[in-house]
């Protein structure tokens, strides 16, 4: 998200190497337009 509030991209996985509840690893996001694209929808 930008200081605007605008969304810039979605969340799509979460890696992470250990058990634990809590987050240690790597997050992989798209851009919103491809979010959008995928859905049939228009980013703006």
């Amino acid at each position: 998200m930008t200081a605007d509030g605008e969304v810039v991209g979605i969340v799509t996985a979460i890696m992470n190497p250990t058990d634990q509840r809590v987050f240690i690893g790597i997050g992989f996001a798209v851009p919103i337009e491809t979010a959008a694209r995928s859905a049939g929808i228009s980013p703006f």
